[in-house]
């Protein structure tokens, strides 16, 4: 081959390289669309009922619904989304669940549909919905309480932890810390309409549990989360999310849980304030 058919040839497949690349680009661009509008029709459709499911399972009863929306709108949006890599948000100061439509899965039409299938994804719409959901109650069972928005400060705690790891800097304190765990397992029992199984062993947690990060190690974080708030909530349900968003966990250390969930059972068995 002659040095002018090498530079023809070696040009022509650099545009053709260029061109596929710009082809994957628009067809990505193109899938995220359609995901976005398709997660927006299926929550329009099914949100009020998802909803209503998970009052009748965990006999509770949400003061009013959040706002949902597919994608994010604002800076606050974006700090939620970023410090988890989440696949939702709950933004207790506007009342609005944000799902990410790159990550969120929804049922296919037609037959696919029919069959089960869904789409690509991380987590299910109905998963993360319930998920949103159980913050949403917990932070109007706060604000009912008169006691504002629940978890207080988590734009700035998100903004904190927008890095990983995290570790317990000046801006996420230990009390961040545990109140994240509270709130995220709040979550998750939510998520589930409380049928999760309780997995989690403290041989999970690192050397210094202090040093757990919420993002790095979320998996381990949420299962932690879900076992410290389970039994509370089991068995007294909105009562057990009104305790666990007025009690912080005062502990020495994260494997001192258990002193904290059975004085959390003793008083509301007793009735006590």
């Amino acid at each position: 081959m002659g040095w002018k058919s090498a530079i023809a040839h070696w040009s022509l497949a650099g545009i053709t390289g260029l061109l596929l690349s710009g082809l994957m680009v628009l067809d990505q661009r193109e899938v995220w669309s359609q995901s976005k509008t398709r997660l927006t029709a299926y929550v329009q459709k099914n949100f009020r009922s998802i909803a209503h499911e998970q009052e009748r399972i965990l006999r509770i009863r949400h003061i009013g619904l959040p706002r949902v929306r597919i994608g994010f709108d604002s800076i606050d949006d974006l700090i939620l989304a970023e410090e988890a890599h989440a696949n939702g948000a709950y933004n207790p100061y506007t009342d609005e669940v944000w799902l990410n439509y790159e990550s969120v899965t929804y049922p296919l039409h037609g037959l696919w549909g029919r069959l089960g299938l869904y789409s690509a994804g991380r987590m299910t719409a109905d998963d993360a919905l319930r998920h949103e959901l159980g913050h949403y109650f917990a932070d109007k069972r706060s604000e009912a309480m008169g006691r504002g928005s629940w978890p207080s400060n988590v734009i700035a705690a998100a903004a904190a932890c927008a890095s990983p790891p995290c570790g317990l800097d000046a801006d996420f304190t230990k009390e961040k810390l545990l109140m994240r765990l509270v709130s995220e397992g709040i979550g998750r029992w939510f998520e589930s309409n409380g049928r999760e199984r309780d997995t989690f062993s403290y041989d999970e947690l690192p050397a210094d549990p202090w040093t757990i990060d919420p993002i790095a190690d979320k998996p381990v974080f949420y299962r932690a989360g879900l076992h410290l708030v389970k039994p509370i909530l089991d068995r007294y349900r909105a009562r057990g999310v009104d305790y666990l968003v007025t009690h912080l966990p005062r502990v020495d250390s994260l494997r001192d849980l258990p002193r904290y969930q059975q004085e959390a059972l003793r008083v509301l068995r007793e009735g006590t304030p």
